[in-house]
């Protein structure tokens, strides 16, 4: 681009060189000059590359560019088409020329447009020229006219007009014809850009309405449809609010509003909603509140300043929806209506009732479908009936029969073919001959005999340990030295007795004999009392039952020093050629099956059983006693002990250990494969009905 300085003068070469500035010319002045057209030129790139309207841009465009240039003014020639005449678009200063009040140099200045067109490059017309005839194009105007086309790719859309003072050379003119051409492209760009984001605006509108399109007529109930239009109609509206009404008779309904999941039908902005659509699609016509409802019906007028109380919008639109697309012969009826609403402002885009008629015909078609489909005869129960047959339509009916064949096949198994029926519950393995020691009086352990190697046998009577009860001692001490006085007193009483002299009065013979029956009756009391204790002292000798082992861990560490309460455990003896058994807790609930296969069972029930320290290997027993009482064993809900010998020959003699935990199944015989697999779901249900009923 050339300075645009030398715009200014009239000293530069034909080609387009240095500018030869006179020495009266300030060079600050034309530094500054320099600097403000550069900032014009800046300001014009910068508004190109906004978002502005075409009418924003071709004002700041040619304002910019007329100051930069010093002209007198401008003019934006636009036309909407190539068989369309050029228009006037924007001006600056044309009311100012002749053009503004001249008809026949209007005609002439629209003969020199016209034939710009056919030949749309830059120009350079003198003032004053060409044709002195009235339809002859050419200049009527005292300034020069420079023309620059506005293009879109080849497409010439418009010229850009400035009105030139005369008097320039002819160098000065090629300069301002270069700069208006550089101008240009910068607003060749900007109609570029526009016309792109006007075909990805317009893409995208047809994506939008291809998508809602789809979406309205996915189904044929009439709720998810009304939601599907509010919803993603009012994203292609771009209004706030859309409500979707349909009409029966003479009542309308809310059916959706869009951003909302369901609808509170006794709210009053609902009700007065459902009014103002009552009364407005009566007439057929949309109806438009911009803030003035001064030109509206006063029904219409009514219903709307009583929904405007409550909703507070500042537009609204209602759009009827009819049955069907027009005739020409048959009155179309209305089904219902779109409510549109703005909350914040009551102007639209200039595109909003256009999208808003396109949206509406979409969906009075699917409304109108959804209530065609609604209205048929007991189509609920058809729609069921046609889901029901759909499998058994075309090529699904031999995989459906396939299908039916193999499930009923399965359903016949369940109920035919035999499966081996179990009981699984848990247990522990005990020793048939064992001895439970427990503590018989009150104590503190002061020797342990038991030996420290368990696998050591002890006879039977053999001391285990011993404990000490000082209150116990104390008290035998005590009953001893009262069992010895009152063998003095009575020795005392036998000595008087003997000596007893008969010059005595009688009544002190009688006394004497009391106080001595009474001392013999209570040593005979004291002497018992001792017996007891002396019987409670032996008792602090804790001997073992039987000859065995005692199989409890460190009894040394854990009893040494330790008080205990009678009735508490304190060792276990198991005999050296005890057998083991099984002992099973079976669960209330599985007590009739156990009950009903001993039964049907001349047989012992069989057992197989695995141990928690053997998982790997299942061994067998048989049950050989139930306990007839239920109780709560080891913290387990209510069960019943169940007694399993088995052949202690399988299992390892180290595994062999009291408490032993064992998984069990008891083997009841055979069911229906479908009984053994449901038949605890079966009985919960039955027991939650028989609750009830």
């Amino acid at each position: 681009m050339p300075d645009p300085l030398q715009l200014r003068t009239d000293d530069v070469s034909a080609a387009g060189g240095a500018p030869h500035y006179p020495e009266s010319i300030d060079p600050a002045l034309i530094d500054q000059t320099k600097n403000q057209i550069r900032q014009l030129v800046q300001e014009i790139t910068d508004l190109a590359r906004s978002q502005c309207s075409e009418e924003e841009f071709y004002q700041g465009f040619l304002t910019k560019t007329t100051s930069a240039l010093a002209s007198v003014g401008g003019v934006i020639w636009k036309r909407k088409n190539e068989a369309s005449p050029l228009q006037l678009l924007y001006h600056i200063n044309l009311t100012q020329t002749t053009l503004a009040s001249d008809p026949q140099a209007q005609v002439r200045h629209s003969c020199l447009l016209d034939q710009l067109l056919k030949n749309p490059e830059p120009t350079l017309v003198p003032p004053h020229s060409g044709g002195g005839g009235k339809d002859q194009a050419g200049n009527p105007t005292p300034f020069l006219l420079i023309f620059c086309p506005l293009r879109i790719d080849d497409q010439v859309v418009g010229f850009i007009e400035i009105l030139q003072r005369p008097g320039g050379g002819p160098a000065t003119q090629r300069g301002y014809l270069r700069f208006l051409v550089q101008m240009a492209d910068i607003a060749n760009d900007y109609l570029k850009t526009k016309r792109l984001r006007a075909f990805h605006e317009q893409q995208q509108l047809w994506s939008d309405l291809d998508r809602f399109s789809r979406a309205i007529h996915e189904t044929l109930d009439i709720e998810p449809t009304a939601y599907t239009i509010a919803n993603e109609g009012r994203r292609i509206i771009g209004c706030d609010r859309l409500s979707v009404i349909t009409r029966a008779g003479s009542a309308a309904r809310v059916v959706a509003v869009s951003g909302l999941d369901t609808i509170e039908r006794r709210a009053d902005q609902t009700k007065r909603l459902a009014q103002l659509a009552r009364v407005a699609v009566r007439t057929g016509e949309s109806v438009w509140f911009e803030g003035d409802a001064s030109s509206l019906a006063p029904q219409i007028e009514a219903q709307l300043q009583a929904y405007l109380d409550v909703s507070h919008a500042k537009f609204v639109g209602i759009v009827p929806l009819f049955d069907g697309p027009p005739d020409g012969t048959t009155p179309r009826r209305v089904t219902g209506a779109l409510v549109l609403e703005q909350l914040a402002d009551s102007r639209l885009p200039g595109n909003t009732r256009n999208r808003t008629r396109v949206v509406a015909d979409h969906a009075e078609r699917a409304l109108a479908n959804c209530l065609e489909h609604q209205g048929l005869f007991l189509m609920p129960l058809w729609k069921q009936l046609g889901k029901l047959t759909r499998p058994f339509r075309g090529e699904r009916l031999i995989r459906t029969m396939l299908v039916l064949t193999i499930l009923a096949a399965s359903i016949f198994g369940l109920f035919v073919v035999p499966f081996p029926f179990t009981l699984g519950t848990n247990g522990e393995l005990i020793p048939e001959t064992q001895q439970e020691i427990f503590a018989e009086i009150d104590g503190r352990f002061v020797e342990i005999h038991v030996p420290d190697d368990p696998q050591q046998i002890v006879d039977e009577g053999a001391l285990l340990a011993v404990m000490t009860n000082h209150d116990l001692t104390r008290e035998i001490e005590r009953l001893r030295g009262e069992i010895g006085q009152l063998r003095e007193i009575i020795e005392k009483f036998q000595r008087s007795k003997a000596t007893f002299d008969h010059r005595m009065e009688q009544f002190e013979l009688l006394n004497i004999l009391t106080q001595l029956d009474k001392a013999k009756q209570e040593l005979a009391y004291k002497e018992k009392e001792l017996a007891l204790r002396e019987a409670d002292y032996q008792k602090l000798h804790i001997v073992s039952p039987i000859r065995g082992r005692v199989v409890n861990w460190q009894v040394r560490r854990y009893l040494l020093g330790r008080p205990v309460k009678q009735g508490q455990n304190l060792m276990t003896v198991v005999a050296p050629d005890t057998r083991w058994q099984l002992n099973l807790y079976v669960p209330e609930k599985r007590m009739g099956h156990l009950l009903a296969a001993q039964g049907a069972s001349s047989q012992p029930l069989q057992v197989a059983f695995t141990l928690a320290s053997h998982p790997a290997t299942q061994f067998r027993g048989e049950i050989t006693k139930v306990d007839p009482v239920l109780d709560v064993h080891d913290g387990q809900e209510n069960t019943a002990r169940v007694l399993v010998n088995f052949d202690n020959q399988q299992i390892p003699a180290d595994l062999l250990r009291t408490g032993t935990r064992a998984t069990a199944k008891i083997e009841c015989g055979t069911r229906p494969l479908g009984y053994v697999l449901f038949h605890e779901l079966y009985e919960s249900a039955k027991t939650a009905v028989l609750y009830w009923f």
